[in-house]
């Protein structure tokens, strides 16, 4: 079998494959070689920014894989479990103000190194406008044991690539002519998820559920205008929007 070696500096891992079918395998750090955690994927396209949706995907299923064997610890956490919103995996984009994309993973870094941290984008429910505010603390809790849900999500055209989230982590939804605030693992088929340039229709029998062991992050900002619910946009290719709840502590 082949390898497509360009990659592997880059996400620490190997790219095994041939025509239509390849392996995404995790690297051994002692000798640079590579152990048997593997996961079976499609052949990378050929395209970047398709490209970026596929690998961002399969690092997230190969990150649960390898932590889970691993068998690290799960992160205790002050807040009772009934609480805490895991949310996104550090994949998952946000937008900054000048139009480029950050991933919770590299806005995490920028936290721990103490560095100001952009403004992102959110969403102002009264005026159905994006706005911009700078996050006071980025959440990560950790490696949590935890469901991931890949929602199954369309727009008037055809299917979107899924967005990655916890089953209690809220969304904004039009339903039954309202606008909610609803947990991931409670939409139904023909929610319609909202976003700052029109509403992605969820379709539960697309969705499916990944149980391990992730690595998990939030946002908590400090809101001066009342008016605004604590949000912000995420996104799971820098195309396609959704708006999210943040914590607030």
């Amino acid at each position: 079998m082949g390898i497509w070696s360009s990659y592997v500096d880059w996400v620490g891992a190997n790219i095994w494959g041939y025509d239509d079918q390849a392996k995404l395998c995790q690297k051994n750090g002692e000798n640079e070689d590579y152990d048997d955690l593997c996961i079976d994927v499609s052949s990378p396209p050929t395209q970047s920014t398709e490209f970026n949706e596929w690998l961002g995907n399969g690092l997230t299923m190969l990150e649960g894989l390898v932590k889970s064997k691993q068998k690290k610890p799960v992160v205790a956490h002050s807040e009772p479990r009934e609480h805490i919103y895991f949310c996104f995996p550090g994949s998952a984009y946000l937008q900054k103000r000048n139009g480029g994309l950050i991933s919770f993973r590299e806005l995490s870094i920028l936290a721990n190194d103490g560095r100001e941290l952009p403004e992102v984008a959110s969403f102002d429910e009264g005026t159905s406008s994006v706005v911009y505010q700078r996050p006071v603390k980025v959440i990560s809790h950790g490696v949590q044991d935890s469901t991931l849900l890949y929602l199954g999500l369309e727009d008037d055209i055809s299917m979107v690539p899924p967005l990655m989230v916890t089953e209690n982590h809220e969304l904004l939804v039009n339903r039954d002519e309202e606008q909610v605030w609803v947990p991931a693992g409670e939409l139904r088929t023909g929610d319609e998820l909202v976003g700052p340039e029109g509403s992605y229709y969820y379709e539960d029998s697309a969705t499916i559920a990944i149980q391990g062991a992730f690595d998990l992050f939030d946002l908590s900002f400090s809101t001066p205008d009342r008016r605004l619910k604590p949000t912000f946009l995420v996104s799971p290719d820098g195309t396609n929007w959704f708006v999210a709840h943040n914590k607030t502590y």
